[in-house]
């Protein structure tokens, strides 16, 4: 395996979507930036790039941000949860 992109989906009907939609919710948690109804968290995250190792030439994550006109610091919330849980 080269690379691994992450693209959480959502238990429930929510402001990504349908529940299981290919919304892309972000990381599941109760944090800033964070998906209640999301199933991928950060610790899911990490362990899954962790089990990869050093071979990934990439990784990633894709999420949503809502609503579509979130101002920066709700965006800026979002982009530094996923960069904790990619370390």
């Amino acid at each position: 395996m080269k690379g691994a992109r992450h693209g959480p989906r959502s238990t429930s009907e929510g402001p990504f979507g349908p529940a299981w939609s290919d919304a892309h919710a972000p990381l599941g948690g109760d944090g800033p930036g964070e998906e209640p109804t999301s199933l991928l968290t950060p610790d899911l995250v990490r362990s899954a790039l962790d089990a990869a190792g050093d071979a990934l030439t990439f990784d990633g994550l894709k999420v949503g941000i809502r609503p579509a006109d979130a101002d920066a610091a709700t965006r800026l919330r979002t982009v530094r949860a996923l960069l904790a849980a990619m370390g």
